[in-house]
């Protein structure tokens, strides 16, 4: 089917609105929440109380002292797993409290 010159691809239409509402940065928070869950498993995601994106900063806040800290050893491999489920470089540093 031929477009005309007035039709828009809707996948378009809706990165445009995105982008003037100012909601990727959310939609990268959920899909950060989604990627968390799907690579660290039911045990970690049970535990997690909070993740959210601070500017380049993800923070994880986690409810056991010990969890926190076996997870305080891997920042770089959770920073790499959210980057390359993104497919983007959104992560520059990883905080777990």
């Amino acid at each position: 089917m031929k477009k005309k010159d007035n039709q828009q691809l809707l996948g378009d239409i809706v990165r445009q609105l995105v982008d003037y509402y100012g909601l990727g940065s959310k939609l990268d928070e959920i899909n950060i929440g989604h990627l968390w869950d799907e690579n660290m498993g039911q045990m970690i995601a049970k535990h997690t109380n909070n993740i959210y994106l601070h500017e380049k900063t993800l923070v994880i806040e986690l409810d056991s002292a010990a969890l926190r800290n076996e997870l305080a050893y891997g920042k770089e491999r959770i920073r790499n797993m959210i980057n390359e489920g993104l497919k983007k470089n959104l992560v520059e540093e990883v905080i777990v409290k």
